[in-house]
């Protein structure tokens, strides 16, 4: 089902294979736009690492394509960099990126980022979903809003 009923959607599988099938069964369920990735290393996201697999779905057909870091003007990113670790590691790591820190990390949320918009029909490709996202946290906006979430959150608590 689709509780949410959700039209437009980016969602990460663990196995490529799955793409182009989760994406059909994504427009059963009333899904217009979506893109389902499955990144390098195995990554159920979109990679820096190398290569991620897109199915993309628009409007009932499924197209398969990949994309690569070198499409937002990134580098390619050994895994060990991108590492997460327990809940308080990567809540450091995100503050420090939303706060202007720049490499790996920043690169791979940008990536994610900018293939979210494009899936969500916000941009037309990559690279304007790159600059978009870059410049929501250039000026501060993704960190406000980061901040106006922890603010709910700890409101509701």
């Amino acid at each position: 089902s689709n509780p949410a009923l959700v039209k437009r959607i980016m969602v990460g599988v663990f196995d490529q294979s799955y793409c182009a099938p989760f994406a059909h069964v994504l427009a059963r369920l009333g899904t217009t736009h979506a893109w389902v990735v499955h990144g390098a290393d195995g990554l159920d996201e979109v990679s820096t690492t190398g290569k991620t697999h897109v199915a993309s779905l628009v409007d009932g057909k499924v197209r398969e394509f990949t994309i690569s870091p070198e499409d937002i003007g990134v580098k390619t990113a050994k895994m060990d960099q991108l590492r997460g670790g327990d809940g308080e590691h990567n809540a450091r790591y995100l503050r420090a990126l939303l706060e202007g820190e720049t490499g790996p990390y920043r690169d791979i949320v940008l990536f994610n980022a900018a293939a979210a918009l494009v899936a969500g029909g916000h941009v037309a490709d990559l690279s304007k979903g790159a600059a978009m996202a870059s410049a929501s946290v250039d000026e501060g906006k993704a960190l406000a809003a980061l901040d106006g979430l922890i603010a709910i959150t700890n409101d509701k608590a």
